[in-house]
């Protein structure tokens, strides 16, 4: 459905001078639906060539597919796992700086001296 929705508004921006504000481009699935049920996607979609309009929505298609294809290739987990280690450094070097604070450093002497 994203793809239907996505690939339509792209449409829409590149094949007509329509301007939308950006608080509409805010919530797409709204704006489809608001040109959808007008026609208006449907009109445009007539009005490009079959060719090319048949050339668009299979590159949409097959450029989906690549991306879920590589997402779970053993080079897309790899990047994925190095993106998600990369942020757990970053948050645990801040978590080292903020236990190292004088206040925090304080606040958990005291709890251990009542805990004994």
């Amino acid at each position: 459905m994203k793809l239907e929705i996505f690939g339509a508004l792209e449409i829409v921006y590149a094949y007509t001078n329509i301007n939308f504000t950006e608080k509409q481009k805010e919530d797409p699935a709204k704006l489809y639906d608001l040109l959808d049920s007008n026609g208006i996607i449907g009109k445009i979609a007539e009005l490009i060539p079959e060719e090319e309009y048949s050339f668009i929505l299979e590159s949409i298609e097959e450029t989906a597919y690549n991306l879920h294809e590589y997402q779970n290739s053993f080079m897309g987990i790899l990047e994925a796992t190095s993106k998600d280690y990369a942020g757990l450094e970053y948050d645990a070097e801040k978590v080292k700086n903020d236990m190292a604070a004088p206040e925090v450093l304080g606040t958990l002497k005291e709890v251990l001296d009542k805990l004994g």
